[in-house]
């Protein structure tokens, strides 16, 4: 079938599988094993001459994208409370309004990365004037902030920042221009950078709200598990974003 007939056969199975699921696991929420495992869903769903196949694909996107669905391996269930995925992606919609928590975390993260200085002499990270960088012989890097951003089209903020803190430090012309190595972020992957903080902050919030919000212990160890991979994503996106270096060459 075309993409739009398979798109109607998907929502006519998510509806089959929604009612399979809301009757098969409604007894259960007090279980030692709550929910109903998926084989049994499907099992619910077909009917002679229909595959299978179809209720998977309906079931997995029903769970990426129910509110209060919640599934531990193979079995899902409905509950009263929002799933900590839902509970995760509305917080970090919400963090879009907070950009500076978000870049003071970016920013701990850099500087920390950054007690590892390889040869560099010194390092200036975030300096907001080309005042607080020195004029000095010694190689030194300076790292730019997130809103000092670099692409590859021609004008953008890091190579104007850059050619800034290269002719002077402060009112005064600078000598070795060639001393200074400059690190700016990436455009692009800042984003996925950002996306990536959010979310890690976002479930922060909730493992200090989780009283509030009336998490039990299984909530508690999906916050885990997900605080754990976002911040693993975070310390990955970092050096795929601050990954352009600008250096002055001479004609």
């Amino acid at each position: 079938p075309g993409d739009s007939d398979r798109a109607q056969l998907v929502a006519a199975a998510a509806r089959k599988v929604a009612r399979t699921l809301f009757l098969a696991s409604a007894p259960t929420p007090g279980a030692a094993n709550r929910g109903v495992e998926d084989r049994r869903i499907k099992l619910g769903c077909v009917q002679p001459g229909e595959s299978p196949n179809i209720f998977g694909d309906a079931l997995r996107h029903l769970a990426q994208s129910a509110t209060y669905l919640y599934q531990d391996n193979a079995r899902y269930w409905y509950s009263t409370q929002p799933t900590v995925t839902k509970l995760a992606e509305d917080r970090a919609e919400q963090m879009k309004r907070d950009s500076d928590s978000v870049a003071e975390e970016i920013k701990s993260r850099v500087q920390e990365d950054l007690k590892a200085r390889g040869d560099f002499l010194a390092i200036r990270a975030f300096t907001k004037n080309s005042g607080e960088i020195p004029d000095e012989m010694e190689t030194q890097l300076v790292v730019l902030g997130v809103d000092y951003t670099y692409a590859k089209e021609a004008g953008n903020s890091a190579q104007a920042q850059a050619q800034a803190i290269l002719d002077a430090r402060g009112n005064s012309p600078r000598l070795f221009k060639n001393a200074v190595v400059i690190l700016a972020a990436d455009r692009t992957r800042l984003r996925e950078l950002d996306e990536a903080v959010r979310f890690y902050l976002a479930l922060e919030c909730i493992e200090q709200d989780k009283d509030q919000l009336g998490l039990d212990g299984f909530q508690m160890r999906q916050v885990a598990n997900q605080k754990t991979t976002w911040n693993t994503a975070v310390k990955g996106r970092i050096g795929e974003t601050f990954c352009w270096l600008l250096f002055p060459s001479q004609p």
